[in-house]
């Protein structure tokens, strides 16, 4: 594996952010009756940044009201936060039966489905995802994914889209770079990047020549271009 490549698929690891709100409470379980003692054992435990007594008094209130997705989903976004993989997709499945369209969820799901290695599970997220969002870093997710998967003509499709995208010139994405660098690049300067990546392992060398230039000059801070130019006439 090239190095341009290795740094690349670094950038996907690097680009999983929580989902939007998750470091907030669930505001339908703060607002619980003070009386319900695993509701004040929760806020307590919240309060003091316990996250295991907060799982178990969730657990608790959950088995008192087992149809209160509010809970379930405060849950979830508990095993999200403390590393739980495979609990947080779990949980967040079931919320996902009743309620499809729950953005934060499909997005937790589909990160931690990346953090397990199990892409093609976490593609299958991102994807109805940025169908509702038609966020840009929902679309570069699903890009990487499928560059990760070898599913190189969609990867190349999604990429044209994402380059083209309405905030892809402006909106930004930290990737890693190196062992310890990271750099904060425009959407559409690393969409081009992928595609001349795509076209070069395809055989395309004069069209990944133009890529990666248009990649530089898209954003002229960004070095993965340029090192892939630098790289692309070496035996």
């Amino acid at each position: 594996m090239t190095i341009r490549i290795a740094a690349l698929l670094l950038g996907l690891m690097l680009m999983l952010p929580a989902p939007e709100g998750l470091a907030q409470r669930d505001r339908r379980s703060e607002n619980a009756r003070s009386d319900n003692p695993h509701a004040r054992v929760y806020r307590m435990a919240l309060d003091y940044a316990d996250y295991t007594a907060a799982i178990m008094a969730l657990y608790y209130w959950i088995a008192d009201e087992p149809q209160n997705l509010a809970l379930k989903d405060s849950l979830a976004t508990l095993y999200f936060m403390t590393g739980s993989n495979s609990q947080a997709v779990l949980i967040g499945q079931e919320i996902l039966k009743a309620d499809p369209t729950n953005r934060k969820n499909l997005e937790m799901v589909a990160i931690a489905y990346s953090r397990m290695g199990m892409l093609k599970q976490s593609l299958d997220h991102y994807t109805p995802l940025y169908a509702q969002t038609r966020n840009p870093r929902h679309l570069y997710q699903i890009t990487v994914l499928e560059y990760k998967l070898q599913r190189l003509g969609e990867c190349e499709l999604h990429a044209r889209e994402l380059a083209d995208h309405s905030q892809a010139a402006t909106e930004t994405v930290t990737i890693a770079v190196g062992e310890n660098q990271n750099e904060n690049v425009k959407l559409r300067a690393v969409a081009l990047n992928i595609l001349g990546v795509v076209a070069q392992e395809r055989g395309r060398k004069e069209e990944a020549r133009v890529l990666f230039q248009q990649a530089s000059e898209a954003d002229p801070q960004f070095s993965l271009p340029r090192n892939n130019l630098a790289q692309l006439d070496k035996p």
